[in-house]
């Protein structure tokens, strides 16, 4: 069969509705280009679905990172420790609560993947990274380091301020700190998740 436009050889057969009656036309690929016309809704349809193929495949590539993420740091090891500090809160009209003490107790979780001695990391090494950091506390009022000069020292900064300065191991991820004020109150830090 031949192109019912030039003559050539027929590689296209398309059907086209004239007023509601299907007419068979044959015609060669270069004459086809021209006829075929895809409605803008259709074209919409394709982009649209293009689009949340391409949200699909990287809702799928954030699902297996996050996976073996979680497969990495199955593990979790804690560490606790306490610290006496005073310290006086900024209230909400701008004044201070009376100078206070407390035994703070800290408890320091981290995970990550067992090591070639089957470990997350040793113990005495986590204490002492904590220890680092509680030392220049321990006695002392809070409101007077460096850490809370712009901060109010409360236990929800006190763990802020703990989980983000004690220095670990690059295998070895913060899970949280929890600080307690008192066996009752307790404040939780949990860091942003990175992958």
């Amino acid at each position: 069969m031949n192109c019912e436009k030039c003559g050539k050889p027929a590689t296209v057969h398309l059907t086209n509705v004239v007023s509601g009656r299907p007419t068979d036309v044959h015609l060669c690929q270069a004459c086809s280009e021209g006829e075929v016309k895809v409605p803008h809704e259709v074209t919409q349809f394709r982009r649209k679905s293009a689009e949340t193929r391409e949200a699909v495949h990287t809702l799928k590539d954030s699902v297996e990172a996050l996976k073996n993420a979680i497969d990495r740091n199955r593990f979790r090891i804690n560490s606790t420790a306490h610290f006496i500090a005073s310290h006086q809160l900024r209230l909400y009209d701008g004044s201070l609560e009376e100078l206070h003490e407390h035994d703070w107790q800290v408890r320091f979780t981290v995970s990550g993947p067992l090591d070639s001695i089957g470990v997350v990391m040793d113990f005495h090494d986590l204490e002492k990274r904590i220890e680092a950091v509680l030392n220049p506390m321990r006695g002392r009022s809070l409101n007077d380091l460096a850490a809370f000069a712009a901060d109010n020292p409360s236990a929800e900064n006190v763990a802020m301020h703990i989980g983000s300065t004690v220095a670990l191991p690059e295998t070895v991820k913060l899970v949280q700190v929890e600080v307690w004020e008192t066996p009752e109150n307790s404040a939780i830090y949990m860091p942003p998740f990175r992958r």
